[in-house]
């Protein structure tokens, strides 16, 4: 079951916010290299469709288990939704790391 959560929604261990029922879904990681994942939705009389936004996350089966994707581009059409998707776990490539902050050639005093 493929299922789709809102952008402002982060409780990823219930049900998402609507199930999808896409023409075409498929995942394709490479080793040590970029991750990719792509959602083909056709427009519904339900209103699936308009789930996918950017930013909304997609819990859908991958090698190992379920996995979150953000969606980062959409592409509309007449006869359907195009998405290509990101690992979830990329949304922390900019934070800061930091290597080394011990603080040397300092007292206790100071580094405190």
């Amino acid at each position: 079951m493929i299922q789709i959560y809102k952008a402002e929604n982060t409780d990823y261990e219930k049900n998402g916010d609507m199930t999808l029922f896409p023409r075409e879904a498929y995942v394709h990681p490479v080793l040590n290299g970029a991750w990719e994942a792509y959602l083909e939705h056709p427009i519904d009389a339900e209103g699936r469709w308009a789930y996918l936004t950017e930013d909304a996350v997609v819990k859908m089966p991958s090698f190992n288990g379920k996995q979150l994707f953000r969606i980062k581009n959409v592409k509309k059409s007449d006869s359907g939704i195009e998405c290509d998707m990101d690992p979830i776990f990329f949304d922390a490539a900019g934070d800061c790391f930091l290597e080394d902050v011990r603080p040397t050639g300092k007292t206790g005093q100071e580094a405190l």
